[in-house]
């Protein structure tokens, strides 16, 4: 019973150089390395601190002095982490796909359930031309065009022979360039009918204050709000914003792959597959060099027991 308790190792020592995997060099990668049959959580821990590393159950430390590629630990404290701009607007395209089921599309829109973009749908009517006719009739550029309507309006003059009337607004052409000459509009000031311009952070504001409102937030606990200033939300936060009846659900669930679990062994070959695209698209893994057996060897299989 004790032994579950104490970690079991076999330690190889230094070695000669081996090929590194991130520069490709043959023989310029050093290392100390150990196969771990049994390690506690404590004893994982300690080595992490010291810049071990894990494989599945090989541990191993590069020799930082004499590798052709040193690699440094990057440690993120979770507990104190402050969320960018880009990963606050992730968060809130997995607000609208759980609150509303509405997609991302590419980089300018939305989609909603129907597929529908955001903006402006424009639709065919009965007897008119679709979009692609429409385009092979137009002028090639804008300067065509007011160069054929001004053809047109020689043409009619060279039959009449009469003066014509020139209207409100004319066509002209100077240096082989069409012009269009528009009669300029009066300027009258701001219409009086309409309410007075206001600045996009004050609308802000006043939105902000009406969903305070509409959630049961009096006047008085959103001036303490104000006074405390700009705070920082948790990622807790964040998420905590899901509504209770949304569309779509988000479930994190925490499965043991070694031992295996019911939970893992039912998403397996899902969980395979996600790691097989990761790796073709990330690392232009060969398909050949994904296999299932090494997606276990490298990620699956794990000394590590729970102390």
């Amino acid at each position: 019973m004790a032994n579950e308790y104490r970690s079991i190792v076999e330690y190889f020592g230094e070695h000669e150089g081996y090929r590194c995997g991130y520069c490709g060099s043959k023989d310029t990668n050093y290392s100390h390395g150990m196969w771990a049959h049994r390690m506690t959580t404590t004893d994982y821990q300690d080595l992490i601190d010291r810049g071990w590393r894990r494989s599945g159950k090989y541990c191993y430390k590069p020799k930082m002095d004499v590798i052709c590629c040193p690699q440094y630990a990057i440690r993120l404290d979770i507990l104190n982490v402050k969320l960018t701009t880009s990963q606050k607007k992730v968060l809130k395209k997995v607000h609208k796909f759980l609150n509303d089921n509405i997609r991302p599309h590419g980089k300018s829109g939305m989609e909603d359930e129907n597929g529908q973009r955001g903006g402006m749908l424009i639709e065919e009517k009965p007897g008119q031309e679709s979009n692609e006719n429409v385009a092979d009739t137009m002028p090639a550029t804008i300067s065509d065009h007011y160069m054929r309507v001004d053809m047109d309006a020689i043409r009619k003059e060279d039959k009449t022979n009469d003066s014509m009337s020139v209207p409100s607004s004319t066509v002209s052409v100077a240096n082989n360039e069409a012009k269009v000459k528009e009669p300029k509009s009066q300027v009258k000031g701001a219409d009086p009918n309409k309410p007075p311009c206001k600045k996009a952070k004050l609308i802000r504001m006043e939105r902000k204050q009406r969903k305070l409102q509409a959630r049961g937030i009096s006047l008085d606990q959103m001036e303490k709000r104000a006074s405390k200033g700009n705070e920082e939300k948790t990622l807790e936060q964040f998420f905590s914003e899901i509504k209770k009846d949304a569309h779509n659900k988000l479930e994190v669930k925490i499965i043991s792959s070694s031992p295996r679990s019911k939970e893992f062994t039912d998403t397996m070959q899902q969980s395979y597959e996600l790691y097989k695209k990761y790796q073709q698209a990330m690392h232009n893994d060969p398909p050949d060099k994904c296999t299932q057996k090494q997606w276990i060897r490298f990620l699956v299989d794990s000394p590590i027991k729970v102390n």
